[in-house]
């Protein structure tokens, strides 16, 4: 049943129907096979193994001592309303940031799941690296990432404004540099991520489609699913939903200090890398011989853009209409939508401001796109910094408060946040009431170890109480005194079972109002063996329910009576 609803995506009362069972034995069973999943989950994931020196894969033979790839996928979930703003996507899809790592092999080595959509890959790398139970990074190793993140020590990124994806060398292009060919190289290696993830959904449909639980149990469907993917590729010799992707076309698209912990550029690591790129451009160029190469090969140059053409400097009164118009369509119905604000909020700003700033010059685009935003941009790491210890907030004067090493430490690598230490953000709370909503804030994310410490933690406290909940009614028939209540009587189970084969035999004859029909005729000629044997639980549990609607009054002294033996 659990692989089922796994594989298929199908939903509680299908598989009820195909398996013969309860609902409530359905989703018992599911969440029990899950929890078990997540107990034993350390016998599931890929030890990281790095490239050996004498590697002959023509794959990763380029990069040693690298332990495999990492990246960034959406899967679609359902959330509830209010949270939705901050799992939407630009296809305007609920999904879930998901953080994979892979080994060469196609095996998941650490996944992180329920960040939301909103939050970016390198925020949700950071978390990865800064959890007890996060991904680990050993010093002197690395895993490959693509431009989305940074390249910093332990993650080997490709080269920026050059050709990088397969598809591109697959027309035809040729690599005229070292950062092209070291492009290619990466790109042939990292694909390994993309491969498992496309795996991954093509062999679980419940990954492809919002599934029917709510956020914290599709967290942990996930990476149960990478689980079962690694013992099925650690168990088979052949993998046939592998063949299966192969066919089809290509798609575009902790403390310890022997660990990396951070992400932070530096130049040592921008230099590793353009020497291992040109180590492979002249390993490359000299297995070449036979084609004589132009030695003044020159990297592709991208066209200048216009930047700072269009610059405008905002003053504080423009800055304060802007924020204020901002705030009169959020609040108005016509304008605000689901992901902020609806099409053309840009042009209906340009004339609410010229009508306030009579010859401002102020236009849609580019002055209000850009203004807007870097203010969303210094809202977002303002909102950052009180999330983190050592930060205050000076309410009368608008501005950030912490000690200037503190402040240094925390910007270190945050080029928005730089100048905004000692200077007031007057427009804090217009703008938290505009964008709080959006902000990813994590709350739902976590990997296998976390929520394996937590279930064994709940185990702990069953056993430890020695009650629970499906237990309950059988613990309050067990300190019911029934002798004592003369008058009243409440029915066990196996009276309500020959209360029920005593309906069956046949009675005395009693002159009937009315002739029987034949459905009571046929009701009374079965035996009492066939009824004892038919499925009647849905009447016993509507004569149980019955019974304790009336005798509420037992149901209250047994609970009393339970009292001494629990920790309530």
């Amino acid at each position: 049943m659990f692989l089922n609803i796994l594989a298929h995506h199908k939903k509680n009362r299908s598989i009820s129907l195909y398996f013969m069972r309860s609902g409530r034995t359905i989703s018992k069973y599911f969440h029990e096979c899950l929890k078990a999943m997540i107990r034993c989950q350390k016998d599931f994931w890929k030890t990281p193994l790095p490239v050996p020196e004498d590697s002959t894969d023509i794959r990763w033979k380029w990069f040693k001592t690298c332990l495999g790839a990492l990246d960034g996928t959406h899967i679609r979930v359902k959330v509830p309303k209010q949270d939705k703003p901050r799992y939407i996507t630009r296809k305007c899809e609920i999904a879930t940031n998901v953080l994979g790592v892979c080994s060469q092999d196609l095996m998941f080595i650490y996944v992180l799941s329920g960040w939301e959509r909103s939050a970016h890959d390198t925020r949700v790398l950071r978390d990865a690296l800064s959890r007890r139970n996060g991904l680990k990074v050993p010093n002197g190793y690395y895993y490959l990432v693509d431009v989305g993140y940074s390249n910093a020590n332990g993650f080997l990124a490709p080269f920026r404004g050059q050709h990088y994806h397969l598809n591109e060398w697959r027309n035809g292009n040729r690599h005229d540099s070292p950062q092209e060919f070291f492009n290619m190289k990466h790109s042939s290696a990292r694909n390994v991520i993309e491969r498992s993830f496309g795996l991954l959904k093509m062999r679980w449909a419940i990954l492809r489609s919002p599934s029917f639980y709510d956020i914290v149990t599709q967290r942990r469907i996930i990476y149960v699913c990478c689980m079962i993917h690694n013992f099925i590729r650690r168990e088979m010799a052949v993998d046939p939903i592998e063949e299966e992707y192969d066919r089809q076309p290509p798609v575009q698209d902790d403390e310890d200090d022997d660990y990396v912990d951070t992400i932070e550029t530096s130049n040592e690591w921008t230099m590793w890398r353009q020497n291992l790129a040109n180590e492979m451009w002249n390993i490359w160029r000299g297995n070449r011989s036979r084609l004589n190469m132009s030695s003044q090969a020159t990297s592709s140059q991208s066209k200048k853009g216009g930047s700072g053409q269009n610059k405008r400097f905002w003053t504080k009164e423009e800055d304060e209409v802007l924020v204020n118009s901002l705030l009169e369509l959020y609040h108005d119905n016509k304008w605000r939508a689901d992901t902020g604000f609806k099409n053309g909020y840009l042009q209906k700003l340009q004339g609410m401001i010229e009508a306030k700033i009579l010859g401002s010059g102020i236009l849609a685009n580019p002055h209000i796109e850009s203004r807007i935003n870097t203010l969303k941009k210094q809202y977002i790491v303002l909102s950052d910094a009180l999330s983190q210890s050592g930060f205050g907030w000076n309410v009368e004067k608008m501005m950030l408060e912490c000690d200037r090493d503190v402040f240094d430490e925390w910007a270190k690598n945050k080029r928005d946040a730089k100048a905004l230490y000692g200077k007031p953000f007057e427009h804090y709370y217009s703008l938290g009431e505009i964008y709080g909503k959006d902000r990813a804030l994590g709350t739902n994310a976590g990997n296998a170890e976390d929520d394996e410490e937590e279930i064994r933690g709940q185990d702990a406290r069953v056993n430890q109480e020695g009650v629970c909940v499906d237990d309950f009614f059988e613990q309050m028939e067990m300190h019911i005194d029934f002798s004592q209540y003369e008058g009243s009587h409440v029915s066990t189970s196996d009276e309500t079972e020959n209360e029920y084969v005593s309906l069956a035999q046949p009675s005395p004859p009693q002159p009937p109002p009315q002739p029987p029909s034949v459905k009571q005729r046929a009701k009374h000629q079965r035996s009492a063996e066939d009824v004892a044997n038919a499925p009647n639980n849905t009447r016993r549990k509507a004569r149980a329910l019955d019974d304790m609607t009336k005798k509420f009054g037992l149901i209250t002294e047994s609970i009393a009576a339970m009292a001494p033996k629990s920790d309530y």
